[in-house]
């Protein structure tokens, strides 16, 4: 460990240490005393329709979306041999998605509801990524605003994710009588975190499949099999992402409506 990293690290630490020695707990809630068992609750847990479903579409979407960046690296360096417009793509697919969280998805969501616009998101991207792939482009322009299209479809799923988790909560909730804020959210984070260690090996994977290695980088139909790859893998992710979100994910915007409508009427003792 270098010098910088220990001693970021005993600020770390001493900013974590400072925050809760200062946090005073205002809100005081019962403990239960009865017995707590982790397998029924588990059990309760995955018996949701709604939690199971998002968890598998948000690991589908983190290895579209890592596949994305995974395979960019070698489509620029050994397909385009240009790895200057890698960064340009990249800088663009982050504004993209930024202009989206801030002016477009809130309005949008709250309109036409959250699945709704993650289901146009997606086949956005599907459509985006199936015309490069039929283009198979050797204009780094053209490739680009492919990839921008590709990150505006990614900027509605990812820009509603969280809001979607509290829509599960509030469904669990409805369906258990009891909430599970704490609990869900920590399955969601590990599922997310399962699909981050996952995708590296994908990536590795399709590029065994196309035949990669150091001494078949630059043959043609390696870097045309690269190609292929970075623009197919996505596409098949946002079309998995949308049948997810179709035929298993309940919760569209007529029934999250219920549900925090009934959930205020048993708050307020209706």
């Amino acid at each position: 460990m270098t010098i910088a990293a220990l001693v970021c690290s005993i600020l770390a630490f001493l900013c974590y240490t400072i925050c809760t020695s200062l946090s005073v707990e205002r809100v005081k809630i019962e403990v239960k005393t009865e017995k707590f068992s982790i397998g029924t609750l588990f059990k309760q847990l995955f018996s949701s329709r709604a939690l199971v479903s998002i968890i598998v579409a948000a690991i589908v979407l983190l290895l579209a979306q890592l596949t994305m960046t995974g395979m960019g690296t070698y489509v620029w360096a050994n397909y385009f041999n240009n790895t200057t417009y890698q960064s340009i793509a990249n800088f663009g697919g982050v504004v993209v998605m930024l202009v989206l969280a801030i002016f477009v998805v809130p309005g949008m969501s709250k309109k036409y509801g959250k699945k709704e616009i993650s289901i146009f998101g997606a086949a956005v991207a599907v459509v985006s990524f199936v015309i490069a792939f039929i283009l198979h482009t050797t204009n780094p322009t053209i490739y680009i605003i492919c990839f921008m299209f590709g990150y505006f479809g990614l900027g509605f799923f990812n820009s509603v994710i969280w809001a979607m988790i509290v829509d599960v909560i509030d469904e669990d909730e409805v369906r258990r009588g009891t909430r599970s804020d704490g609990t869900i959210y920590s399955l969601y984070s590990f599922a997310r975190k399962c699909g981050q260690a996952f995708s590296p090996g994908l990536t590795g994977a399709l590029l065994t499949m196309i035949g990669y290695t150091s001494a078949t980088a630059f043959e043609t139909s390696v870097v045309n099999g690269i190609y292929n790859v970075s623009v197919l893998a996505p596409a098949i992710g946002f079309a998995a992402l949308i049948l997810v979100l179709v035929f298993w994910y309940p919760l569209d915007k007529k029934t999250v409506d219920a549900n925090a409508e009934t959930l205020r009427k048993r708050r307020e003792g209706k």
